[in-house]
């Protein structure tokens, strides 16, 4: 029997742990020949996680309430490299679960809400964000701006860590001021001390660099 049915969903790849791999995602959206695609969809395999049916056979099911529409995805039966985003109404114990597992967040719809192709606020993401302070190592250039991002370090033990890039968060004149001091650490290391700043993102990669970070503030 076919079918024939328009879905909302993303592609994934899951690590090890069962844990979603963004990088091996990013590593598989910039292969283009045909035997790195075959390459790649065999150390970097995906799934087509579903999240909401649009239409069934010609119908159109957008101005449904959501649980119609999850209901019909579920008699799908789909299964393998396509299948259904797990649900459910317990919002704390999926919060505790996201931040044990150490997932990016979560994404909460009402039940009667229709599908309207952009977020609103029956359909709100909820990340988990967290804090912390990183020094600066060095102050880059993107291709709009002279100055547009700075590498960020940890210490670890006697050693400096790479934490990635940070090109958000901050007004024109704070990330000028940021360019300043680190260049006065630069000039001279013995009587200034090391640029620290405030830095919120959503979790790590696999490597330790941090996820979608964003400048908070100067320590």
């Amino acid at each position: 029997m076919n079918i024939r049915a328009v879905l909302d969903g993303e592609l994934c790849h899951f690590g090890p742990d069962g844990r979603p791999l963004y990088t091996a995602m990013s590593y598989r959206n910039s292969t283009r020949t045909a035997s790195g695609i075959q390459r790649a969809a065999t150390s970097a395999p995906t799934s087509y996680i579903v999240f909401d049916l649009l239409a069934l056979d010609g119908v159109d099911l957008r101005k449904r309430p959501l649980t119609k529409r999850l209901a019909a995805l579920e008699a799908l039966g789909l299964s393998g490299t396509v299948q259904c985003c797990p649900t459910t109404e317990d919002g704390p114990s999926l919060w505790e679960q996201t931040e044990r597992l150490g997932l990016e967040g979560v994404v909460a719809k009402l039940k009667t809400s229709h599908y309207s192709g952009q977020r609103t606020a029956a359909w709100i993401k909820i990340k988990k964000i967290s804090v912390a302070s990183v020094i600066v190592g060095d102050v880059l250039p993107t291709e709009r701006r002279a100055i547009g991002k700075v590498q960020t370090h940890a210490l670890d033990g006697s050693q400096m860590v790479s934490l990635g890039e940070v090109g958000t968060g901050w007004t024109h004149r704070e990330l000028q001021d940021l360019a300043r001091r680190v260049r006065r650490y630069a000039d001279d290391p013995t009587a200034n001390d090391p640029v620290v700043i405030d830095v919120a993102f959503s979790g790590r990669f696999p490597d330790g660099k941090l996820k979608f970070a964003a400048f908070k503030g100067i320590r």
